[in-house]
């Protein structure tokens, strides 16, 4: 799938499920064809072919779908009216090169006034090797280039396809953070360098120019800062080592090194963002781009943990097993799937418990700190 196709399903999810019930209402149990051949990522051509009408070829392509594992996650806007709570539908998109089927597994969580697809192809599949369940056509390929091309690079923070996946939020969600932890100008000082590479998104705050990114990364390790004294009477500061588990570009690691200066930080991640992070976290001291089998005080992970597939998981369950706590952002919204993932965690710590996220977005995410 290519990013104009990718970007055209990522606008239009909503209504393309909308004409897929109505045209199953009519029509009976079928498939959505969308030719992207245009390659217009606001317009394509949508038709429904009832299951029966198409060939044996689509057929088993669609039965091989449905054993797809690995998903590329998708989040919509706000829902405007009530919808049931599970459903599938399949798709068969063409961008004028190629045709494949789609495998759609929707849930609605109306309360929150969102709706998630997940959808998983034979193209996703065979990077499912990866262990990372999000995916997105052309990532890797930004990545890569990125690695090669200095241009790419200092441009990336700003890049839409890098902004898909390392969402950083909205001004009003920077404000709503402002809010939150009383920020002023001077908290603000220490700060004043991490929008200066792969030139950011910015917005003009109360305290200043930065990116939301910047902003959601300091609220982080507030939320970190404030459950540690909460739940375990202690200070940051008596932290003396950090694993961090899909650190990204290194943004948490540099906001957490800015105030802990002698912390011991590992960040984890894939090999093409880790060289990425490498020169972002080039100068800053104390850091390992590598677990080295030892013991951690404190294991961090936003969204990185439980996006990971079942066997990359059990991998890093070797790890946990070496974390005295662990701090998880998450995004697993449904109740079988989080207590899933809440079972295969619990042996290796005695408390579990779960907190709301603030600032409130719109998906209803939370925090799983475990000690």
């Amino acid at each position: 799938m290519d990013k104009v196709s990718s970007l055209f399903i990522i606008n239009n999810c909503v209504n393309l499920y909308q004409i897929y019930l109505d045209e199953e209402k009519k029509e009976g149990s079928g498939v959505l064809f969308i030719d992207c051949a245009e390659n217009n990522e606001s317009k394509a051509y949508v038709k429904y072919f009832n299951y029966e009408k198409i060939n044996a070829l689509v057929k088993d392509e669609i039965e091989k779908s449905k054993s797809y594992r690995y998903k590329h996650i998708l989040t919509s806007k706000e829902l405007d009216k009530s919808y049931p709570k599970k459903d599938d539908m399949y798709m068969i998109l063409y961008n004028g090169k190629e045709q494949f089927v789609m495998n759609v597994k929707i849930e609605k969580y109306n309360n929150n006034g969102h709706i998630v697809f997940y959808f998983a192809t034979n193209k996703t599949e065979k990077l499912y090797n990866s262990g990372w369940k999000v995916y997105y056509e052309g990532f890797y390929e930004l990545l890569e280039n990125a690695n090669k091309s200095d241009d790419v690079f200092n441009d990336l923070r700003s890049n839409d396809l890098f902004n898909i996946i390392y969402q950083e939020g909205d001004k009003e969600y920077g404000d709503a953070i402002i809010k939150k932890l009383n920020l002023c100008d001077e908290d603000m000082e220490i700060y004043n360098d991490f929008d200066s590479m792969m030139n950011p998104n910015t917005h003009n705050y109360s305290v200043g120019t930065y990116s939301t990114g910047l902003l959601r990364y300091i609220n982080t390790y507030h939320d970190i800062f404030d459950t540690l004294m909460k739940n375990c009477d202690m200070k940051m500061s008596s932290i003396d080592s950090i694993v961090e588990i899909g650190s990204g570009y290194g943004g948490l690691c540099k906001v957490i090194k800015s105030d802990l200066k002698e912390v011991n930080y590992t960040v984890l991640d894939l090999g093409l963002i880790t060289n990425i992070a490498k020169v972002f976290l080039d100068g800053v001291k104390g850091i390992k781009f590598d677990d080295t089998g030892g013991k951690y005080d404190l294991c961090i992970s936003e969204y990185g943990l439980c996006e990971l597939s079942d066997k990359k998981l059990e991998e890093y369950l070797k790890l946990l097993s070496r974390c005295s706590m662990c701090f998880l952002k998450m995004n697993i919204w449904d109740e079988v799937e989080k207590e899933k993932f809440k079972l295969k965690l619990k042996p290796y710590f005695k408390n579990m418990i779960e907190l709301v996220e603030t600032p409130k977005k719109s998906y209803p995410d939370y925090v799983l700190f475990l000690y």
